[in-house]
């Protein structure tokens, strides 16, 4: 089998952590998929299972070449391991940022950039509900509300109701 990659991608609030939740859950007992859990240094989020550390870690991480690529946003650090993507017969599931998938593309053949989004009025309900931004935070995270992903290989997912979005990523992760 050959390894596949799969980007989640999207602005924020549009339901990645919550859609790659489901999909873990529902392809758990198949050893053909792995999940990606990422590098943060923000407080935790008990919708996303991530690594969470302080900057300072972070940086000795980075500086080390732990991490494949690394991006900061809303002054914190996000990271993927160079040895969790070096799994050679999994397909890799990943929530990476919009500016990093040229990355992934240009060291693997096969990327599968898949974008989440909503309304703007459904994101910023959703950014408003989660209570992690304050309302300043959450105008910035809206205003890069409609940046599509530059990818070769790009899928959207339309995210206005969980089950039948929850649904079409498990089937764009098993094509």
């Amino acid at each position: 089998m050959d390894k596949k990659f799969f980007l989640i991608t999207g602005p924020s609030g549009s339901g990645k952590d919550t859609l790659i939740k489901i999909a873990r859950q529902s392809l758990e007992h198949n050893e053909n998929f792995l999940f990606i859990k990422r590098y943060i240094t923000r407080k935790p989020d008990t919708n996303e299972e991530n690594y969470y550390l302080s900057k300072s870690a972070f940086k000795i991480l980075e500086k080390n070449n732990f991490f494949f690529t690394t991006w900061s946003i809303y002054n914190n650090f996000y990271g993927i391991s160079l040895e969790d993507i070096s799994e050679k017969s999994k397909n890799i599931i990943i929530s990476v940022s919009r500016d990093k998938i040229g990355e992934f593309e240009e060291k693997f053949s096969n990327v599968t950039t898949i974008y989440i989004t909503s309304t703007l009025a459904k994101i910023e309900t959703r950014l408003q509900t989660r209570a992690r931004e304050d309302k300043e935070l959450i105008k910035d995270r809206l205003s890069r509300f409609d940046i599509i992903p530059n990818a070769k290989n790009l899928k959207t997912i339309f995210n206005d109701e969980l089950i039948s979005s929850s649904e079409e990523l498990i089937k764009i992760l098993n094509s």
